[in-house]
């Protein structure tokens, strides 16, 4: 628990010299990986069966984006001096994103459930984010790409942007200066 360090595996997402690690992989190349920061907040066992031939322990983990959980079961072994592999994969949570809230595909192509009910609002996975509403101008400002003044003080960090009509238009950045803040886009929706 808490910060380790992991070696991304080969077969990721991350990019070493233009190309991404799993493209490499597939083509057999092998390369040095720098480790990077992970946090894990917590590991709880769930269920052990050492009567197996290869003993099998199922866990639960809450940790940090950017850890890699087959990274973590390759590490573990190690540290045990007996090795050991990911054989299955639940992610129960991402983000917003909890797995009590999914929709079995089966419910809604039986119709048992129709899929406009299960459709979320775009903002739903920025409900931790300040949400701020902007005069047209300024709307036609932030869709374009530059930056607006506003003469009040807001907290550092991103921010979602609304239109006058409540339509999240924009996330954006804001930075103090001063009594002002400047807010710059990060990402238009148009």
């Amino acid at each position: 628990q808490g910060n380790i360090k992991q070696i991304p595996p080969m077969f990721s997402a991350v990019h070493h010299e233009g190309k991404r690690l799993y493209e490499l992989a597939r083509q057999g190349i092998t390369v040095e990986r720098a480790a990077r920061e992970a946090f894990i907040k917590s590991i709880e066992i769930i269920d052990c069966d050492f009567s197996l031939k290869y003993p099998e322990i199922s866990f639960r983990v809450l940790c940090s984006k950017g850890t890699y959980v087959r990274t973590l079961c390759h590490d573990i072994g190690e540290e045990l001096g007996t090795g050991a592999f990911l054989s299955a994969l639940l992610r129960s949570k991402a983000g917003a994103f909890k797995i009590e809230d999914a929709v079995p595909l089966d419910d809604i192509l039986s119709a048992q459930i129709k899929i406009e009910d299960c459709i979320m609002n775009i903002d739903y996975p920025l409900s931790n984010m300040i949400a701020l509403g902007i005069n047209p101008k300024q709307l036609t400002a932030i869709l374009n790409g530059n930056s607006i003044l506003l003469e009040q003080q807001l907290p550092t960090g991103k921010i979602k942007i609304y239109s006058p009509q409540h339509e999240l238009q924009a996330i954006a950045e804001c930075e103090s200066q001063g009594s002002e803040t400047i807010i710059k886009p990060v990402r238009v929706l148009k």
